[in-house]
């Protein structure tokens, strides 16, 4: 271990030691730019362009937009766009995901809501070829990955996944 003492001011320094802490401490302003970034990015929740997302059909019937990251027991929503080929338009909600998650309100209100072995199934009045938009205000229950599928009038699923942080 070298040593220096500097006479007349009783100070002792051990420079392999500050060279060690001068080496952790450029890592810890690594480590915090790094989660800046990602904060911004929207890793950890709402505003970033990360955190928003969507899944959209291929015929273009079915749009969900979503959040990626979202909390445990905090308000968020699914919004919905789509278009029916009738006066009714039945979207069909996983049952996997209905079961982790606590349904607050659904706006515009569905006309009927039913449910099956395959999930829930909200009925909603709709104008034939005309673009309808519905929210499904939601807070979810529990953390870790969740998975979930919606379906428009029978047609396939489109599955979409979110990370709930506790």
């Amino acid at each position: 271990m070298e040593q220096q003492q500097y006479p007349g001011l009783q100070i002792d320094s051990d420079m392999r030691q500050q060279h060690r802490e001068w080496k952790i401490q450029r890592i810890a302003w690594a480590l915090l730019f790094a989660l800046l970034i990602a904060i911004l990015l929207g890793l950890f929740g709402r505003g970033g362009p990360i955190s928003t997302t969507s899944v959209e059909s291929a015929d273009g019937m079915l749009r969900i937009d979503y959040e990626r990251f979202v909390r445990n027991h905090t308000p968020d929503k699914l919004q919905l766009t789509f278009q029916a080929q009738s006066e009714t338009a039945r979207v069909k909600l996983s049952g996997d995901y209905a079961q982790k998650i606590r349904i607050e309100h659904i706006t515009p209100t569905p006309v009927r809501t039913t449910s099956d072995q395959d999930g829930i199934v909200f009925v909603f009045d709709t104008r034939p070829s005309a673009v309808t938009e519905a929210s499904i205000h939601f807070s979810p229950d529990g953390f870790g990955k969740l998975e979930g599928w919606i379906a428009l009038d029978g047609r396939q699923p489109h599955p979409f996944n979110q990370f709930i942080y506790p």
